[in-house]
């Protein structure tokens, strides 16, 4: 009689197998988590072009700069410290201060960022005259939803071209 047919798979083989998928889906894992931060980047960087054209139109209606319409210079300085900003209260004084400057251009409430931060507006111009290095910017916490104004690490800005000044 000749060599019996096999039949099925041995253990090792399966395992093998099952390993090679367990890899493969890990690195599609990856993959996907990649996308899906760019995809709220970008998604970031839209939310903020609309703002940005309130924010114009809140200016052309008014005929003033953006700190002479919030009424402040530094909207976010609240918000630096106040550590994770990701799904932050609205209760929160950094919360409370942007629904507030948000809403003289208009807005509800102040709205939040793909991570769940509110988006965040610093007025600058005026600030010494007529300095243009000095724009007003709206950015955005970033991933990590800490405002690292001062070292712009992971955020999602947009600086805002001059109204009154040349």
């Amino acid at each position: 009689m000749g060599v019996r047919a096999r039949h099925g798979f041995t253990l090792i083989e399966l395992l093998v197998v099952i390993s090679i998928i367990g890899l493969l889906a890990s690195i599609l894992m990856i993959s996907l988590g990649h996308a899906r931060t760019k995809a709220k980047t970008s998604r970031a960087q839209q939310d903020l072009m609309q703002i940005m054209k309130a924010i114009e139109l809140a200016r052309d209606d008014q005929n003033k700069n953006l700190k002479d319409i919030t009424g402040n210079n530094c909207s976010d300085c609240g918000c630096r410290s106040a550590g994770d900003l990701r799904n932050i209260p609205n209760t929160a004084p950094c919360a409370s201060t942007m629904n507030t400057q948000f809403a003289k251009l208009g807005f509800v409430k102040a709205p939040r960022d793909p991570w769940g931060s509110p988006y965040l507006m610093d007025e600058n111009e005026g600030e010494g005259g007529c300095d243009t290095t000095r724009k007003d910017h709206i950015y955005s916490a970033g991933p990590d939803g800490i405002d690292g104004a001062e070292s712009w690490t992971d955020e999602v800005l947009l600086l805002i071209p001059h109204f009154a000044c040349p």
